[in-house]
């Protein structure tokens, strides 16, 4: 019913009922939420559409006092704010929302229109009240709030420990929660393991717990894969009929729904009362099932977020320790990241005058010449492995083994290029003293007077000194392979 609804029929109780009490019982005997209370607030009248919302009849309300009955705690707050004034003003015409309670505890939203009719100090004063459930309504709008906040928490928390506490905060706004836990599981985990991550019950001290997956009501909730709203009884009975194996003290009341993330159950959110076996309805379970899927969604965000941190940091340690240089440029050829190693081996070298030789080429470049040179190239899809040194006033400074490589965004554009670099200098030095070595050990072996030779065990000369043909008169090549024996006069006393 809208306010202008409100309004008319307010208007029209007015017309019909005037002063007349005995005109009032008719206009109430309708369809509409409606009631009335004498000066003292006490009800006179009260349709049963309106009684069969608050869990009580008719014949029960009559005589009681509307805010004894319905606001229990907020009474000095009701009376003041709003029928004191309908009894100073009776003429005013007062809307408000309010909440009252059940008769089982539960919360009902209810979009009152009130109006004083009579004199205050007249005993036949009313206060006609006319009234809309917005439940739904409430339930709807606290609904949009949770699913707000949620994926606000989601992008904001730093991590799960700081995630979970501000989860129940939020559904304490909607449900109340006093004793409740997330539950975790992963089926492929061996042994398996059901983690309550974040809990608070009466009976159990600190905030997070584990134990071995067994037969517990979790794990029924977990493989049944359905929102459950169970009372103590039907929890004793299924564990008469074996069903499950009570772990722990058993409450008066349990719900608990899925929590399904990636089209799999990782676990449970679960409220409970050990009080109060009406504390619960099925429209809290339905919030509650509602809730779920954000609250799984918001657990692997923040799961997946601190996956991914940690793995930025391990990735972070890998490459500012790495002993190779590790560096990546945008498309204009500007360094957007870089390593220590680079760091110290290219910004502390002064690049002007710098000479830059690729191996197996004969010209060098500048230094800024060879690398946008590069990078072209890359920019196109190209990979490139290079060998290269560095020189300056012609002499070698260092060399690098260098690996570039395009970097490929979403969309299969080039955005980046990778560079890595290993510095080879002392690999470069090791290979030419082996080759000035070499060098000189030739040198030596062809400029020895006398016979140098080696051969294997058979006897089949392998090397030989140019001075063979001097002392021999043998070419080199005619004396390699064949056997040394053949070369010496037989003697029976060295034989």
């Amino acid at each position: 019913m809208s306010t202008g609804s409100f309004s008319q029929t307010i208007q029209q109780a007015r017309g019909r009922l005037g002063d007349h009490a005995e005109l009032q019982k008719p206009f109430l005997e309708s369809d509409i939420l409606a009631a009335t209370l004498d000066l003292a607030g006490n009800i006179t009248y009260i349709t049963e559409e309106l009684a069969k919302i608050t869990g009580w009849s008719s014949d029960e309300l009559i005589g009681r006092n509307v805010v004894d009955t319905f606001y229990g705690s907020n009474e000095s707050q009701v009376k003041n704010e709003q029928f004191t004034v309908l009894r100073s003003h009776p003429n005013l015409f007062n809307a408000f929302n309010t909440q009252i309670v059940h008769k089982n505890g539960q919360e009902i939203d209810l979009k009152l229109n009130a109006i004083g009719i009579g004199e205050p100090l007249d005993v036949s004063f009313s206060i006609v009240i006319i009234a809309e459930d917005i439940s739904e309504q409430e339930r709807l709008n606290k609904a949009k709030n949770f699913y707000v906040a949620i994926s606000k928490l989601s992008l904001q928390a730093k991590n799960l420990d700081d995630l979970y506490p501000k989860i129940f905060a939020e559904l304490n706004k909607v449900i109340e929660c006093k004793n409740y836990f997330i539950a975790l599981y992963d089926e492929a985990e061996q042994p398996q393991i059901i983690r309550f991550p974040y809990l608070k019950d009466k009976f159990i001290s600190g905030s997070s717990a584990s134990r071995p997956a067994d037969k517990g009501l979790t794990e029924y909730a977990i493989k049944k894969g359905m929102p459950l709203l169970l009372n103590k009884q039907e929890i004793e009975q299924m564990c008469e009929d074996g069903l499950i194996v009570a772990k722990g003290a058993i409450p008066e009341l349990w719900m608990g729904v899925p929590l399904i993330g990636n089209e799999q159950s990782i676990g449970v959110i679960a409220v409970q009362s050990y009080s109060d076996s009406s504390r619960y309805s099925t429209l809290d379970l339905s919030f509650l099932d509602f809730a779920s899927s954000q609250i799984a969604m918001a657990i692997e965000i923040v799961r997946t977020q601190y996956q991914l941190e940690y793995q930025k940091a391990r990735l972070n340690s890998i490459f500012e320790s790495s002993s190779q240089l590790l560096w990546s440029m945008n498309t204009n050829f500007e360094l957007t990241s870089f390593n220590k190693t680079y760091y110290n081996e290219v910004f502390n070298q002064e690049t002007d005058g710098l000479q830059i030789l690729e191996s197996g080429s004969d010209a060098s470049l500048s230094y800024e010449q060879f690398w946008q040179a590069k990078y072209r190239i890359v920019t196109s899809g190209k990979y490139l492995n290079f060998e290269m040194q560095s020189l300056r006033n012609g002499s070698t400074i260092a060399w690098y083994e260098v690996h570039l490589s395009p970097i490929y965004d979403a969309e299969n554009n080039i955005s980046e290029i990778s560079g890595m670099a290993n510095n080879i200098t002392s690999v470069k030095k090791t290979e030419q003293a082996l080759k000035d070595g070499a060098k000189q050990f030739k040198n030596i072996f062809e400029s020895i007077q006398d016979l140098y030779f080696k051969c294997d065990l058979d006897g089949r000369l392998k090397l030989v000194s140019p001075s063979v043909q001097t002392l021999l008169g043998f070419e080199q090549n005619e004396v390699l392979n064949t056997n040394i024996n053949d070369y010496f006069l037989f003697n029976t006393r060295l034989k």
